[in-house]
């Protein structure tokens, strides 16, 4: 019997407790971190990295739709995907819409579940747009006539939202 683990590389060094200023953890010896050492760790997790461009590793690649990004392609670079001569996982990280691990594995960014995942609220938190319609000119609750929580990519939600029946928006599409 063979048991074979894959074990990301990871820090679990570092510990904040609340309230307080990070420490390091050699055996067991705790060493307040300065906050440079702080930020050289952040830096080597990636958190220093912009949301959009971190790896969302709960989500796959496969939950990205292929079809949508090639629309996409032709429409912004004038040309079909296959003409790049670049991978699909390649291509999606030259454009930080995907993000490779340590071992070469390929996942989506925040950005491309943003963009292309057809339920990115899954792995994004707040990726909707609550839409809510007034009476008159003023956000007051008291005259609120219409309310609707909108999900899906960011390209489709000002389609959804100006769709709504029971609202008096314009929507113009450039």
């Amino acid at each position: 019997m063979c048991l074979k683990l894959e074990i990301k590389k990871a820090f679990y060094s570092v510990h904040a407790p609340k309230g307080r200023r990070p420490y390091w953890r050699i055996a067991d010896h705790c060493h307040e971190m300065t906050l440079e050492q702080q930020a050289r760790a952040f830096e080597h997790r990636g958190m220093m990295a912009p949301f959009e461009e971190r790896p969302v590793f709960s989500a796959k690649m496969d939950n990205l739709e292929s079809e949508r990004f090639n629309v996409y392609y032709e429409v912004r670079y004038d040309m079909q995907r296959e003409v790049a001569g670049v991978t699909y996982d390649r291509l999606l990280q030259n454009l930080k819409l995907a993000a490779q691990d340590e071992s070469g594995a390929f996942y989506p960014t925040g950005l491309g579940a943003l963009l292309f995942a057809s339920r990115p609220e899954q792995w994004v938190s707040g990726a909707y747009v609550d839409i809510v319609a007034y009476e008159g000119e003023s956000a007051d609750a008291d005259k609120q006539r219409d309310a609707k929580i909108i999900r899906g990519t960011v390209s489709c939600l000002p389609v959804r939202g100006c769709s709504r029946k029971n609202t008096e928006t314009r929507c113009h599409h450039t």
